[in-house]
């Protein structure tokens, strides 16, 4: 398939490494869910018929950022296979921050003039249980608190059935009154349960946020960014109804040191802890494996000194011997589990 098929239907779209392409039947398409598929479909008119799917995936950019498709564009499409799981991990948070943040200028329509994006907006997901998405929205966010709107999905579904809808409402209309806004979802998937394991209760929430989500779709400068480590358990009509949906990478060495030192802020530890040292030797822990480590190591200190000691002190000091102890507690736990 040559290139520059590819770059005349692609025109106008910021790409980045580890985007997904697929082409179906004949048919070329982003996992857009809508506001961009009118933008993509004129390709499969061009594409050759007789293949059921084709993936493709962006293997690499020059310059190594998030880039714009033009006219100069130059567009190589590889002959060989490519190992899509390798390229998204190769993708840190800090390449995806970068993307998500040029997708919130072009909704919120604070980018070039003329350079908008009409449509609802982004759901990001991590690993079940590993709460690396609210670390990734909450960088997302630092510079924007004035334009959110926040819904605690765990807080809506606490509500009785009157009170939840009229919450969903009310969040929904303030965003689209003082647009430009963002309307964060949190734990989405306790709002819009697939429909063949849902009850009445959830039901009705369901439909009435696909109704507010079209509401945002026609209305501009406002965005709905979503978050789920479940996203198994999301209704299928609404995962098509965002426009993008991004799986994050697992957290990497500069990553885990952030969230560390996010967590010991408050710790009183002593000077031979060494959080960088802790951060290089915890790959593949989440942020939630993270949270443990600091709650388990200051349990630690607390057993060492004993209910004698820590009544005559002030602080309970943590020690780099601690979070070993505690790195090696997690380490086992994540063995038995396998």
């Amino acid at each position: 398939m040559p290139g520059d098929l590819v770059k005349g239907n692609l025109f106008g779209r910021p790409v980045v490494k580890g985007d997904l392409i697929v082409a179906s039947g004949g048919k070329l398409e982003f996992h857009t869910g809508s506001s961009f598929d009118e933008l993509f479909r004129g390709l499969s008119e061009s594409l050759p018929l007789g293949f059921s799917e084709l993936k493709f995936i962006v293997v690499n950019t020059t310059p190594k950022e998030i880039i714009q498709i033009t006219h100069n564009t130059e567009i190589e499409v590889l002959p060989q296979a490519v190992d899509v799981a390798r390229i998204l991990n190769e993708t840190n948070y800090a390449e995806f921050q970068e993307y998500v943040d040029l997708f919130l200028r072009l909704y919120l329509g604070v980018t070039s003039p003329g350079l908008k994006v009409a449509g609802i907006g982004i759901l990001i997901y991590s690993e079940l249980g590993s709460e690396n998405e609210k670390f990734f929205l909450d960088k997302i966010l630092d510079s924007r608190r004035d334009r959110v709107h926040y819904i605690n999905a765990r807080e809506v579904v606490g509500h009785t059935l009157e009170e939840a809808l009229t919450l969903l409402e009310n969040t929904f209309k303030t965003a689209l009154q003082s647009a430009p806004a963002i309307i964060v979802i949190d734990s989405i998937h306790l709002l819009a349960p697939r429909r063949d394991t849902a009850g009445e209760f959830e039901k009705r929430i369901l439909y009435k946020l696909l109704a507010l989500l079209g509401e945002v779709r026609g209305a501009g400068e406002v965005v709905v960014l979503s978050t789920t480590d479940n996203i198994e358990l999301i209704d299928q009509e609404v995962l098509r109804t965002f426009d993008e949906t991004i799986k994050l990478p697992p957290l990497s060495t500069d990553d885990r040191y952030e969230v560390l030192l996010m967590y010991t802020q408050h710790v009183p530890l002593e000077v031979d802890v060494d959080v960088n040292d802790i951060s290089n030797n915890t790959e593949g822990y989440t942020v939630k494996d993270l949270r443990r480590l600091v709650a388990k190591a200051i349990i630690n200190a607390a057993k060492r000194m004993g209910p004698q000691e820590i009544q005559h002190r002030h602080n309970v000091l943590v020690t780099m011997k601690d979070f070993k102890k505690a790195m090696k507690e997690i380490d086992n736990a994540k063995e038995e589990k396998k």
